[in-house]
């Protein structure tokens, strides 16, 4: 997720960056699946794939001053950085489901149509360009996803860490629903991949934490 600041000359870098991480493990949180509702402990909300594609239109802010705690306005979404940082993240995933009930438009349901196909790389062209660089991406990566996952379906284990790699290379919430969505838990317990992904993601995470 890619986050811009505005009027936040009086808030910390330590503060934006807590903020950010908070607002991408929910935003993380809804590529998960419907019924996963122990994600987060005292909701009974899981995945929302059309809320997830509805925050992909829109440009993410984190600002100091809004008098909504989270609130969108002409394609941009904003964060009132204090409110987030003091909140549970129960309370944020509520507040950021309150703020996308009103946004579905006809290029968010074209884009939910699109994840339906069997074939999404038969859709791209048609449609890369016309969206925000996230839903390209999203686009991208699940298309990826159906190709690697007829890969494994013919027992060809090629390419399998390169796979993984580049799955790590983009936003955690758009790897997330893709490899949920096309490739799927039993595939990878099937082929001893499960693991292997552990290990890489957790590695990854370590040298972002000492990039900090």
């Amino acid at each position: 997720m890619i986050f811009n600041n505005v009027n936040c000359e009086k808030l910390s870098q330590d503060q934006i960056v807590s903020a950010q991480r908070k607002i991408t493990a929910v935003i993380a949180w809804l590529a998960t699946r419907e019924d996963n509702f122990h994600t987060i402990k005292g909701t009974n909300l899981g995945g929302n794939e059309l809320e997830l594609v509805q925050s992909l239109f829109l440009d993410h802010v984190i600002t100091s001053e809004t008098d909504l705690k989270i609130k969108i306005d002409n394609n941009k979404i904003y964060y009132d950085c204090n409110w987030i940082i003091g909140s549970e993240y129960k309370d944020i995933r509520l507040a950021l489901s309150t703020a996308l009930k009103n946004e579905n438009n006809q290029l968010v349901l074209d884009v939910i149509d699109i994840l339906k196909s069997k074939s999404i790389s038969a859709n791209i062209e048609t449609y890369l360009g016309k969206f925000p660089k996230a839903v390209d991406q999203l686009l991208s990566v699940c298309s990826i996803c159906q190709e690697f996952a007829s890969k494994l379906d013919n027992n060809d284990l090629t390419g399998v860490e390169l796979f993984f790699r580049v799955m790590l290379d983009f936003p955690i919430e758009i790897s997330i629903i893709s490899m949920r969505k096309y490739i799927g838990i039993e595939r990878l317990v099937k082929n001893n991949l499960d693991e292997l992904f552990v290990a890489m993601t957790l590695h990854k995470n370590m040298v972002d934490i000492f990039k900090d």
